[in-house]
Order: C-alpha cells, then structure tokens, then sequence
C-alpha cells in the first residue's frame, strides 16, 4: 500500500486561491487529485443524547476519567 500523497504548503495555499476566486470548493484527496465542486464536504456530526450517553456509561465504552 503506498503512502497518501502530502501537499506542499504553495499547493494547498494556491487550491485555495483558485477555489475562492472561482466561487467553488475544493478538495484535496490523499491519491494526490485536488477536486473542485460546488457543493461543500458536509460532515456528519453525531449529537449524542442523554440516553446515548448513559448507555455509554453502564457499558463501559467510554474511557477516560479517573482510574
């Protein structure tokens, strides 16, 4: 498996340019291809609610804290 590609700091700095003067987004996968597109990557953020939690809790999966 070969490693992700690693982009200079000029690469990143003039993708970005490009992207803010053309009104799109871009994205720079680790094959080494930047991709332009017009819709943003939207991340999915996990909302845990209260119950979710403690289940967490009496199943022990969460760690951290005090030993």
């Amino acid at each position: 498996m070969s490693r992700p590609r690693t982009f200079t700091k000029a690469e990143i700095r003039d993708a970005a340019s490009a992207a803010a003067e053309t009104g799109l987004c871009v994205r720079l996968h680790p094959e080494g291809e930047i991709e332009f597109t017009h819709e943003p990557q939207k991340r999915k953020v996990v909302q845990k609610t209260p119950e979710m939690a403690l289940e967490e809790w009496l199943n022990g999966d969460q760690a951290g804290g005090r030993a």
